[in-house]
């Protein structure tokens, strides 16, 4: 699983190294209006011995994002220790949909590429309810390093029954698994990636953990009981191998200059939401101090299957 483990090593590194992120409030007000706020936040670049800017095609940020465009922003700048930083602004009315106030561009395309965009609906659907929902939306090309390697796949489909690896049920089982992992891996449903950083061993247990309920739901899914519990955990063995290290002189591109893997700098993602009322359903975290709602996760989560990021809430009746 090389192409995978450089992926995650690449992440690691982000983590690291301060790659760029962005962190997304929108506070919805009782009678319907509602702010967003969106902070930018990249690395500095050490540009090269007789390197211009203009020359560095890397994750700056201004090459990193299409930063919201038209009237009614209101910005500022601000600057912290290594990191420079740009914040938007603006208020929006009922009923309101906003489309790419975040785009994510390709830093070798120019200003008018895009990898993920994203689309807000925010606002009251009954008298005492109100819903958040914003979609993230991958629309570059596919990073391939994030499927497992054909080799593997081919062990996958030898530790099944026959009847049961035919091409098209292993190209929906492993969509299916991996779209799941890797949102374990990458968030939001959990960012172990953190784990792999700071205790490499007890991340490497935590996957494992989290990868066999993943492989029983889908086994299962797909193959109802025609599966064993044995042959199932030899699925989850092959897949859990799985072991990104930081080791000294890993073969992993990082110069900034004349890169050409759009999947090289994932952008960290945060999301948050306060919206009237009580939550009565979300699939993001309830902040139990602020009444918020939040979601983090890398830009990569994307990848493979949209990101909807939901969350309603339910005010007393006047």
């Amino acid at each position: 699983m090389k192409g995978l483990r450089v992926t995650l090593l690449i992440c690691l590194m982000a983590l690291i190294s301060g790659c760029a992120r962005v962190q997304v409030s929108t506070v919805v007000e009782r009678d319907g209006t509602w702010s967003r706020s969106l902070t930018f936040r990249g690395a500095p670049i050490p540009f090269p011995q007789g390197v211009s800017a203009a020359e560095v095609t890397g994750p700056t940020l201004k090459n990193q994002f299409r930063l919201p465009q038209g009237s009614g922003w209101k910005t500022r700048s601000e600057k912290e220790e290594g990191m420079e930083i740009l914040v938007f602004e603006r208020r929006w009315e009922t009923g309101d949909t906003v489309s790419e106030d975040l785009v994510i561009k390709n830093p070798q395309k120019g200003d008018n590429s895009k990898l993920l965009v994203n689309e807000v609906r925010v606002g009251p659907v009954s008298k005492t309810r109100f819903a958040y929902e914003e979609r993230l939306k991958w629309v570059g090309p596919s990073p391939v390093d994030l499927m497992p390697e054909k080799a593997i796949v081919d062990q996958v489909a030898a530790a099944l029954p026959a009847h049961l690896a035919t091409k098209d049920n292993m190209d929906k089982l492993i969509n299916s698994i991996w779209s799941r992992f890797l949102r374990s891996v990458m968030g939001p449903d959990d960012l172990l990636m953190a784990y792999l950083f700071v205790h490499p061993d007890f991340g490497e247990r935590q996957l494992r953990q989290r990868l066999y309920p993943i492989v029983l739901d889908a086994c299962r899914q797909l193959f109802k009981d025609k599966i064993s519990e044995e042959h199932i955990r030899k699925v989850a063995q092959i897949l859990s191998d799985i072991k990104p290290q930081a080791k000294a002189g890993a073969a992993v591109k990082t110069d900034l200059i004349k890169q050409d893997s759009q999947s090289d700098f994932p952008v960290l993602l945060f999301f948050s939401v306060r919206l009237p009322g009580k939550i009565i359903e979300t699939n993001g975290q309830i902040d139990p101090t602020t009444g918020e709602v939040w979601w983090g996760c890398f830009s990569l989560a994307v990848a493979l299957e949209d990101l909807r990021l939901f969350a309603l809430s339910e005010v007393p009746r006047e």
